[in-house]
């Protein structure tokens, strides 16, 4: 056993002790987490207003007297509430800052980019919780959809994809964020409409020419289009825009590990976060 142990000669695994900072760090974010809600004021508060405001930007649709038009914005503003609490992670990135430990995570072995990435898992654990209330509530009111049918098994796994994209696309404006602390609810809070937008999302129409290509590229847009060829019933039709979404958090999330690497790098010359 004594072995096993290291020795002050013995070189640190790099890859090792990034892992256990990122496992650590998602232990305290979920901590976080469970110290800022309870069962029952995240059931009924949090959840709750993702409800209301799907039904609310359906209502749109009722308005113009399209029911199609309704459905069709409520599917969509019940993906886009994964982008709610995954937008979060902006801010929230900041408390490092505020607690003073962000100057000690720069300069530990790790660095920073497994602690801040760890930190926003819980981001993707609230925005996929979200998104999957909404998108059952929705699914169960549609009456041309049926909700107790095995394709409603992947609306779960929709909503954690595009959790996990609108959190990396979060993450890789958290480093500026952690560099100008002042801008956070500014960041955050402009990226809401745009996402929403640019996706397609709570458009009563199919976004065309260049905008449908950006689509493709932005967190949410193929989660959406995805989504709604469940509600059609259109299950294999359904696979190729999930895969897409992963695929693009994957390149945010490439993104946001050179962001916050960037981050570092600017905080170590000039001594901004220590």
């Amino acid at each position: 056993m004594a072995a096993d142990r290291l020795t002050p000669d013995q070189p640190i695994d790099e890859t090792a002790s990034r892992f256990v900072t990122f496992r650590f760090a998602a232990v305290i974010g979920w901590r976080d987490f469970r110290a800022l809600y309870r069962w029952y004021t995240y059931a009924g508060g949090w959840l709750i207003r993702v409800v209301a405001q799907a039904a609310f930007l359906a209502s749109v649709g009722l308005l113009v007297g399209s029911e199609s038009v309704a459905h069709r914005i409520a599917i969509g503003a019940a993906c886009a509430s994964a982008a709610t609490g995954a937008l979060l992670a902006i801010p929230m990135a900041t408390m490092e800052r505020a607690l003073g430990t962000a100057g000690l995570l720069v300069v530990s072995p790790a660095g920073l980019v497994p602690s801040m990435l760890g930190r926003a898992v819980d981001r993707l654990v609230d925005g996929g919780l979200m998104s999957t209330t909404a998108l059952v509530a929705v699914f169960a009111y549609l009456p041309e959809v049926r909700l107790l049918r095995p394709s409603s098994l992947l609306l779960p796994v929709f909503a954690v994809a595009m959790a996990y994209s609108t959190t990396c696309l979060a993450m890789t404006l958290a480093g500026a964020a952690l560099l100008w602390p002042d801008t956070r609810n500014l960041i955050s809070g402009s990226l809401t409409v745009p996402l929403t937008l640019l996706s397609g999302a709570v458009l009563p129409h199919d976004l065309t020419g260049r905008w449908a290509v950006v689509s493709h590229f932005v967190p949410l847009g193929n989660g959406v289009r995805g989504c709604r060829q469940l509600a059609l019933g259109h299950v294999s039709e359904a696979l190729l825009p999930l895969l897409g979404e992963v695929l693009v958090g994957s390149g945010w999330l490439v993104a946001a590990i050179g962001s916050l690497r960037v981050a570092q790098s600017w905080a170590t010359r000039r001594a901004g976060l220590i």
